[in-house]
């Protein structure tokens, strides 16, 4: 793929993945404040049948914790005075450590009013182990949290503000297990900048190897058929340095495994 194919698929998957896409904070018991939590991370908004579903990576809904997504969404990078921008924790419903993952009931967040929709889960069963293996080489796009640029504010009046600035890579699947999808992401072009982040010069060029992208554990895995699929769930690195950068993802079978098996 050549960097023009490459910006014309980034512009499809970036016209679409952010709809689904969410922080995640997890905040310890007795605080609501965003600087308190003990991990920040991404989740993918989605529905299973009769159920509003939000899934990320076990490892950052910390146990015994509160989580907070779906926040409001606000139209210039300010507090109105008039708002009420109060969102309930969610719960974490189902978790399996051997896959890092977490599903979280979303049922009581008013998603499309705070700018975000569900991704209809009947849509990757078409992404099938025996389908996936044998195609290495197809790419695979990213997007989430980018938590080392992500500032968050907690006001006196218990209103906590985030600016979310997003992390997205496309790069191409290198290896396929039945639970493991690996993902080659090492940093070659720029393929968009959001001009209007408060982004040091130097992330904005490509690293050519590793880099920071705490924060996109529990963000999507995506394929481009006909239009994105969702094929997987971010999990973390497995080799980081300074020429290369593979991530290891949690396959979307494994993911309908563990929704289906909710009671």
């Amino acid at each position: 793929m050549d960097i023009d194919d490459a910006r014309r698929m980034n512009q499809q998957f970036s016209s679409v993945v952010p709809n689904y896409t969410d922080i995640l904070f997890a905040i310890p018991p007795g605080s609501t404040k965003l600087t308190d939590a003990d991990n920040v991370g991404s989740a993918v908004h989605l529905e299973h049948e009769s159920n509003m579903l939000a899934i990320t990576c076990n490892h950052v809904a910390t146990p015994g914790c509160n989580y907070f997504t779906n926040g409001r969404r606000l139209p210039t990078p300010q507090i109105p005075v008039d708002i009420d921008a109060m969102v309930p924790p969610v719960d974490v419903v189902s978790r399996s450590n051997p896959h890092d993952l977490a599903v979280l009931d979303t049922s009581e967040l008013p998603l499309t009013k705070h700018g975000k929709n569900r991704y209809d889960l009947k849509k990757s069963s078409v992404v099938r182990y025996e389908s996936l293996k044998g195609k290495e080489g197809l790419a695979a796009y990213i997007y989430g949290t980018w938590a080392k640029h992500t500032p968050v504010h907690d006001y006196e009046d218990g209103v906590s503000y985030s600016e979310i600035v997003v992390f997205s890579s496309i790069g191409p699947i290198i290896d396929i297990s039945k639970d493991v999808i690996t993902v080659d992401i090492t940093e070659k072009d720029v393929l968009a900048v959001n001009q209007s982040a408060n982004i040091p010069d130097e992330d904005k060029i490509p690293s050519g190897g590793s880099r920071d992208i705490s924060g996109c554990s529990g963000c999507g895995l995506w394929i481009m058929c006909k239009e994105p699929i969702l094929a997987g769930t971010l999990v973390g690195p497995i080799v980081a340095t300074s020429t290369k950068h593979t991530t290891r993802c949690t396959p979307i079978w494994r993911t309908i495994e563990l929704i289906t098996n909710i009671h």
